[in-house]
């Protein structure tokens, strides 16, 4: 599969959903971030250990999917990303959950399944609009 995406990407408006799912990427390269209006952004099953700082930039952004990735720790300014809805996690080596997913307000559906949390943030029960979650086989 791919190991790294060029800088050759489209970087006009056009761009709605992102799918870059089985493949070897670790990075996405700035002018992804250029791409204002992405509202589906899925990169499951790839080397992530990161999400990409700009991530709050796609200010439409309402599916984030990392699922089988390599990620630690999701970075607090995800809580930027006021349109999410949906937020896939599934798969990695997460131990815990920033608070500032708290602030996701709009999100329905939360996979947080086959990671390594040990305990809940208590910030998950501030989010009102949340009708799905997944908290199984942790740790």
């Amino acid at each position: 599969g791919l190991t790294y995406v060029k800088k050759g990407v489209p970087d006009h408006a056009a761009v709605h959903t992102i799918q870059l799912e089985d493949n070897l990427v670790r990075v996405l390269p700035r002018p992804f971030h250029m791409m204002s209006n992405v509202t589906s952004l899925c990169l499951d099953r790839n080397q992530f250990t990161e999400l990409p700082s700009w991530i709050p930039e796609y200010s439409q952004l309402r599916k984030l999917s990392l699922s089988k990735n390599k990620m630690e720790e999701v970075e607090p300014n995800l809580g930027e990303c006021r349109a999410l809805e949906k937020a896939f996690f599934d798969g990695n080596y997460l131990e815990y959950v920033p608070a500032t997913f708290g602030l996701l307000t709009n999100l329905q559906m939360l996979r947080l399944d086959c990671n390594k949390l040990l305990v809940v943030n208590p910030c998950l029960g501030f989010m009102h609009s949340l009708t799905r979650l997944w908290l199984g086989f942790n740790a």
